[in-house]
């Protein structure tokens, strides 16, 4: 195959991707996994409604492990203790309280936008993605 067509195949796959990323981050939607989620404006974070986890957590974008048990991180303007977590290959943080979970919940629920230190989250679309997730997990269909 022509060096050049590898290369301009290789410039669409990715200009693609991008696009994909960018969608990702303008509104919620429901992931491989089932779970609502969005992707911060500067793509290095991912917002996700665990069922499990009792509400939203956020991963960090970057494959790496996690450094410590607690770590805090200003959500909408409040300082709020996360739990880390490894998920395969990145590290998530948990609101380790009732009090943070109900901060970071009550945020996504209420505000167009939800900072996360220097990032931000758009929440539109937040409420449509978690019903269709929440419809997913009860009846095992994605309709």
């Amino acid at each position: 195959m022509n060096k050049h067509l590898v290369f301009i195949l290789g410039l669409v796959i990715s200009t693609s991707a991008f696009a994909n990323n960018k969608l990702l981050a303008q509104q919620w939607q429901v992931a491989s996994n089932n779970n609502a989620a969005v992707l911060s404006q500067d793509q290095g974070y991912i917002a996700e409604f665990s069922f499990v986890d009792g509400g939203v957590i956020i991963s960090s974008t970057i494959s790496g492990s996690c450094t410590s048990d607690l770590t805090q991180h200003k959500v909408a303007g409040k300082l709020v203790t996360f739990e880390l977590k490894q998920q395969q290959t990145h590290c998530s943080l948990i609101p380790k309280s009732v009090k943070d979970k109900a901060v970071v919940n009550s945020s996504f629920n209420r505000m167009k936008k939800v900072s996360f230190n220097n990032a931000s989250f758009t929440t539109n679309g937040f409420h449509d993605a978690l019903i269709q997730a929440e419809k997913i997990r009860f009846t095992g269909k994605n309709s």
